[in-house]
């Protein structure tokens, strides 16, 4: 079972997407801080790696 895939981490992607792109980034974009960049690029990546079922709902073999 993959950590993304619970029941309860998918109710809160999309408001962890918004977050992540209406709040944090803004923040971080305008602050030099290296580790806060840095930091919010693996949360974004993790996010991705973890929930890409969330962005391609079929089957990604199906399209090639």
């Amino acid at each position: 079972n993959e950590p993304g895939n619970s029941k309860l981490a998918q109710q809160f992607l999309p408001t962890i997407i918004e977050l992540c792109t209406t709040a944090l980034y803004p923040a971080i974009r305008e602050n030099f801080a290296l580790d806060i960049r840095e930091n919010y690029y693996k949360l974004v990546h993790n996010l991705l790696i973890n929930n890409w079922r969330y962005f391609f709902k079929g089957n990604v073999l199906t399209t090639l």
